[in-house]
């Protein structure tokens, strides 16, 4: 996706940032990030705030509650710590949560759910052992 504006990988904003459009963070932002649109997080970007979008991918590291009206997806190098709430949460192997798991509105089914812990880590599921059969 073409995102329609970026903070660059050497650029330090320290304040809130505010937009009615899509934005992809390579940099550093110290402060709130509220957008409309998309939402990307590179995996060296760094948001010490609150961030929220529609769609939010999170590559890099947020110190802050990450609020989706859509989705949040954390990719492998992605590191959070605060709570994430969203309709549609993913989380890939090596992705990092402290804080709160809470996904609910828009949800296709009706239900909701939420996950409380120290630390939710997304991990490969553990191998199933089948029984064998016996000889009697």
């Amino acid at each position: 996706m073409a995102y329609a504006s970026v903070i660059g990988s050497s650029s330090v904003i320290r304040g809130n940032v505010r937009g009615e459009t899509s934005l992809e963070i390579l940099g550093r932002v110290e402060g709130d990030v509220g957008i409309t649109g998309d939402l990307s997080l590179g995996p060296d970007a760094v948001v010490v705030g609150t961030i929220s979008g529609a769609r939010i991918v999170i590559g890099g590291s947020v110190q802050g509650d990450v609020t989706a009206g859509e989705a949040v997806v954390i990719t492998e190098t992605g590191r959070v710590v605060g709570d994430l709430t969203a309709p549609r949460i993913g989380m890939s192997e090596g992705a990092l949560v402290r804080g709160s798991v809470r996904s609910e509105g828009g949800a296709a089914n009706g239900r909701s759910s939420s996950a409380r812990g120290a630390e939710v880590r997304a991990q490969a599921p553990a191998p199933v052992e089948r029984a064998t059969p016996r000889a009697v």
